[in-house]
């Protein structure tokens, strides 16, 4: 056993563990994820962890990239919503004009100076303006209104 930074770190089987069905919050992410020298690892961590929400929902023209599969790293802007399936419309002349991709392979993009509202979590409500994305990570600039 070892107690660092606050935290007691334990060697235990793997036969103890669960790992289903979990649903961690952003602020659990952000304290128990740091960046390290495997960049391509960890955004694919991340966005397998949000990709698993429940509460991911597109719509009609929301930026989004693909995160898993063959088309990883593609971008493109959501025509139609299928159930599972979300319909992305292109940019590049040699695809189709719309892509069916399956949600879980999704994440919505975002760039710095747009404006977003959280929707989920303790500053749920708020609207903002994105400063920085850091792998699907977003620093926001809150509006604070009294």
């Amino acid at each position: 056993m070892l107690f660092k930074d606050g935290f007691l770190y334990k060697t235990v089987s793997m036969k103890s563990i669960s790992a289903q069905n979990i649903k961690l919050t952003l602020d659990e992410l952000k304290k128990f994820w740091s960046p390290s020298n495997n960049e391509e690892g960890e955004i694919v961590g991340l966005s397998t962890l949000f990709a698993n929400r429940e509460n991911t929902h597109f719509m009609k023209g929301d930026a989004v990239i693909v995160v898993k599969g063959d088309l990883k790293n593609l971008k493109g802007w959501v025509e139609k919503v299928e159930e599972v399936n979300v319909h992305i419309r292109l940019d590049m002349k040699c695809l189709p004009k719309t892509l069916a991709v399956n949600e879980k392979e999704l994440c919505k993009n975002f760039e710095p100076a747009n404006h977003v509202k959280v929707v989920s979590g303790t500053k749920e409500g708020a609207t903002g303006m994105v400063v920085k994305v850091e792998q699907h990570v977003l620093i926001i600039l809150l509006v604070l209104c009294n």
